[in-house]
């Protein structure tokens, strides 16, 4: 199962506002501090999406993706391409494409305590946050429940108070980029090689000569193999999320605590607690 979702942003005015849909609430921007901020009540946690592991092994691959990456027909073939040469997929890949439109990092769920994640786990949960200085955009994490107390400051949720969470987290740019242009930014658990096709067992004799009658077939395949990867058995939540956001490139960053917080057990200055992903 998919779900998708919406954010509006004017093109013309985007470095001045943004709107949250969900809620309707605003985010402005603030030229004296170079800020954004909120005003109004929202609830704008998007989901998550979940994996059961593979046959053999607590491990799966994650995706953060633009659609057209998987169903448009040029990028599409170069991705099988890549596919047929590699037995396995690795632990990072762009699949050698021109424009970073899709990346895939394999996920062994029974070593995450090995990225200094404490909350690491085969749950990925997605929501959309605004942070200072860089705008509204997209953050993942495998959980956003680490702050004690009271969640709310003034009925506004803690990640949706930009001026309380620049106190806690630290933004760090890493060399990751995904580039949209079909407005949508997805995410999924699933495997390209075997839960899309692009192996050496699949017939994909398509993608031999371009013309309309295989661009046809094509479109055939891959609706069906993403509509499979949408209701394959999983443990909980959702199998892709797909939210609507800006065209051009996104850039990642990882978000790690400033200072050691209690959490049960305790939460470490340093520790990775999630990636926020912004269009600049």
């Amino acid at each position: 199962m998919k779900k998708k979702l919406s954010t509006y942003s004017n093109p013309k005015t985007h470095k001045k506002y943004n709107l949250l849909i969900k809620n309707n609430l605003k985010v402005k921007h603030n030229p004296k501090t170079a800020k954004f901020y909120y005003t109004g009540k929202d609830l704008s946690n998007l989901g998550f999406i979940s994996s059961s592991g593979g046959s053999n092994i607590n491990a799966d691959y994650f995706n953060i993706f633009s659609k057209s990456a998987l169903f448009d027909y040029d990028t599409a073939k170069k991705i099988n391409e890549f596919c047929q040469t590699k037995k396995d997929l690795g632990e990072t890949t762009y699949y050698n494409l021109k424009k970073r439109r899709i990346l895939t990092e394999y996920m062994n769920f029974d070593n995450v305590d090995i990225i200094d994640n404490p909350f690491a786990s085969s749950y990925t949960y997605i929501k959309r946050i605004v942070v200072s200085k860089l705008g509204e955009g997209i953050a993942y994490a495998s959980t956003f429940d680490i702050f004690p107390g009271d969640r709310e400051v003034n009925d506004v949720d803690w990640w949706n108070n930009p001026g309380v969470i620049e106190g806690e987290v630290k933004y760090s740019k890493l060399p990751l980029s995904i580039d949209v242009e079909d407005n949508s930014l997805c995410f999924g658990y699933f495997n390209l090689m075997f839960d899309i096709g692009f192996d050496e067992y699949e017939n994909l004799d398509f993608f031999k000569i371009k013309n309309k009658e295989n661009i046809k077939k094509f479109k055939t395949f891959i609706d069906e193999k993403y509509n499979s990867v949408l209701n394959k058995k999983n443990v909980d939540g959702y199998n892709v999320i797909e939210c609507k956001v800006r065209n051009g490139k996104h850039n990642f960053y990882l978000m790690t605590m400033k200072r050691d917080i209690k959490y049960g057990a305790l939460l470490k200055k340093g520790d990775v607690i999630g990636t926020f992903i912004v269009c600049k």
